[in-house]
């Protein structure tokens, strides 16, 4: 935890109850940036500061998500001490996650529509920024992060 909480500040309560922003592409259900099907408690630290329902998540905060939850908005990363205790998992703009008692799995098909976007756009002189990396292809650039990682941006 200690990791999550320098990285991401104050340990907060985060919940389930949120509303969507990601439609499911084959039912009208929303389909979640994080779940955690774990059976353990994880932590998330949301993409951008959002008020949802009245309450402020704030982008360097970090919030609880309890077993069997799941969180509607984009994510910049999560912690999930079962898995790695000093470690958190980065993930691209888009990537939506699932963690499990074993892993984190993670779909990135939205994040590489992006990246391809960007590139696209990027040779026609409109946006030469790739969040996912440079080069001629999309690379995905999450990950297990540590607290060298954390030193090397700041």
């Amino acid at each position: 935890m200690k990791l999550a909480s320098n990285m991401w500040g104050q340990m907060e309560s985060g919940g389930s109850s949120q509303s969507s922003n990601g439609d499911d592409a084959k039912s009208d259900r929303p389909r979640p940036y994080l779940v955690n099907s774990s059976k353990h408690v994880i932590f998330f630290k949301p993409e951008v500061t959002m008020v949802i329902n009245g309450v402020e998540y704030l982008d360097g905060g970090s919030y609880s998500l309890e077993p069997g939850e799941s969180w509607f908005h984009p994510i910049d990363g999560v912690a999930a001490p079962h898995l790695r205790s000093e470690e958190v998992f980065k993930l691209s703009n888009g990537v939506r996650a699932t963690v499990t008692d074993s892993d984190i799995d993670r779909d990135s098909s939205t994040a590489n529509l992006l990246a391809k976007t960007s590139m696209w756009a990027g040779g026609l002189g409109v946006n030469n920024m790739n969040p996912f990396g440079s080069g001629s292809k999309a690379v995905y650039s999450g990950g297990w992060k540590d607290e060298n990682w954390l030193n090397e941006i700041s």
